[in-house]
């Protein structure tokens, strides 16, 4: 049989690893929210290029017809 002290050492120890769990669980939720980020960040610069492209293309397609 273990002491009230013992039992509350215990207790403390299991109540730390919770927490690192949930600090963990925390941080990876953030990292895949940053990567979610980033890509979408880079999506959008790509759009941006690429609608760049099509105007230029049709800005030369214009000066040809006329």
């Amino acid at each position: 049989m273990q002491t009230a002290a013992g039992d509350g050492e215990k207790s403390v120890r299991i109540g730390d690893a919770q927490r690192r769990r949930e600090i963990r669980a925390g941080l990876a939720l953030l990292y895949l929210l940053n990567c979610l980020l980033n890509l979408s960040r880079l999506n959008f610069w790509h759009e941006i290029g690429g609608n760049e492209k099509v105007v230029k293309a049709k800005m030369k397609e214009e000066k040809r017809l006329n």
